[in-house]
């Protein structure tokens, strides 16, 4: 009898087990092919290339490409709730959402929680002298947000004493964070400054509206720049006259200049000028000496400078620095247009802005057509 019983106990106990993975394996089924019934908002890129999200019914699955090489991806993400089953199947490094906290290694990143209203996730930025936002720097001071040095010289103390769920940071080339890894930090890989338009670069406020659950606001923010951005462009689209342009300065004996497909040239050709690299097929930045630059670019009626100047930058300045300069007949004309980094936050807000300095950049080549406009970036350099 006893023997009997425990034969009975055996095969529920079998059966049991049998049921129980039969149904993980219909869950892991339903996992792979369902799409998207419990979230009702969901953001998908329309410019960007560098990123891709599919939803699930209880996860998401971000994709990060490189946006000049979207043939393979270089990261999967996995978005999901605490309480939410993933099979193992599916391959990419799990963090739980919502996110209750988060660090930023670059200051475009701070551009992106703004936006998306969710600053008071921040515990801790890299180089906050860089940084302009009021609401960082007075929490910074007050001991709340931890700056933990730069991203090539990162303290692995302080990021690990506030733990943030994830580190948001741009795989710029010479960067390491294998030991940032090996403690245990969830590192997010973001490169969106790898994107060739303005709109493109803008658009990864899905991307981080995705670990928030903030998709539809995200939505509604992006659509809103689109708009913005595309009457713009139909405003200088119909000018006859597209005066040439250049920009950058010589550091060293290298003047560096962005591209023919950058988000720079982009730019300049949405105002209605014509950028005199256009041509170059490069994402990539080239790297000339003057006299290449000075040949071609002697008699362009504008010349677009970004500058991290702590003061009051002018023509003096210029050819303090190389008076070779003011040969230019753009700085001999008085059409240098100027965005001083230091004091604006171009490389903060501006990526979320691109319709501001888009209207900036049409005020000063065409002042004719936003007469009333008060640029915020980029302004005539006085003389």
């Amino acid at each position: 009898m006893k023997n009997n019983t425990s034969l009975i106990k055996f095969a529920i106990v079998l059966i049991f087990c049998i049921s129980c993975n039969s149904r993980k394996h219909q869950d892991e089924i339903k996992h792979l092919s369902s799409e998207n019934i419990n979230y009702s908002a969901k953001a998908f890129p329309q410019f960007a290339k560098g990123f891709k999200i599919e939803y699930f019914d209880n996860y998401k699955l971000i994709k990060i490409y490189n946006p000049r090489d979207t043939t393979h991806a270089l990261n999967k993400y996995i978005l999901i709730n605490k309480d939410n089953f993933v099979p193992d199947s599916i391959k990419g490094k799990r963090i739980f959402i919502p996110l209750n906290s988060l660090a930023c290694l670059h200051s475009t990143q701070i551009g992106y929680a703004n936006r998306l209203k969710v600053l008071e996730t921040i515990l801790g930025v890299s180089e906050v002298k860089y940084i302009k936002n009021e609401y960082i720097h007075k929490k910074v001071k007050q001991g709340e947000i931890i700056e933990f040095g730069s991203p090539q010289n990162i303290d692995h103390e302080k990021i690990l004493s506030i733990n943030p769920d994830i580190l948001l940071l741009a795989p710029h080339p010479g960067n390491s964070f294998e030991k940032l890894e090996e403690i245990g930090i969830n590192l997010i890989v973001n490169t969106s400054y790898l994107e060739t338009t303005p709109l493109a670069r803008a658009e990864w406020i899905k991307f981080l509206s995705c670990f928030f659950n903030k998709e539809n606001y995200a939505n509604n923010v992006f659509d809103s720049i689109v708009k913005k951005y595309q009457e713009l462009t139909e405003l200088s689209k119909n000018i006859k006259n597209h005066p040439d342009i250049f920009t950058g300065k010589k550091y060293g004996q290298i003047w560096y200049l962005p591209g023919g497909e950058s988000y720079m040239s982009k730019f300049f050709e949405d105002a209605g000028a014509n950028y005199l690299w256009k041509n170059e097929k490069t994402y990539e930045v080239l790297t000339l000496d003057f006299e290449t630059v000075y040949a071609k670019a002697a008699f362009s009626e504008f010349w677009c400078v970004k500058e991290y100047f702590d003061g009051d930058y002018s023509y003096r300045q210029l050819t303090t620095e190389f008076e070779p300069y003011s040969d230019f007949k753009a700085f001999k004309d008085t059409n240098i247009l100027f965005c001083n980094t230091f004091k604006t936050s171009y490389f903060e807000d501006g990526i979320m802005e691109p319709e501001i300095i888009l209207a900036d950049l049409i005020k000063a080549i065409h002042p004719e057509l936003l007469t009333d406009y008060k640029p915020k970036y980029f302004k005539r350099l006085i003389k």
